[in-house]
């Protein structure tokens, strides 16, 4: 896994991270306290609907 953190007021405020070893590659972006998380197309695990590309 490899990304990138925010700081803010001595504590991580953001995160997008990249982990390409679950299934083709997924993201994850994190601002606060909520997150979203996207899947590489084509990868025939991806739990999201027909037509979506991320799931919060």
């Amino acid at each position: 896994m490899h990304g990138v953190v925010g700081f803010g007021k001595g504590k991580i405020v953001a995160s997008d991270m990249k982990n390409p070893n679950i299934g083709r590659g997924t993201r994850n972006i994190c601002i606060g306290k909520r997150g979203c998380e996207s899947y590489v197309k084509g990868d025939p695990d991806d739990p999201l609907p027909l037509g979506e590309t991320w799931l919060s």
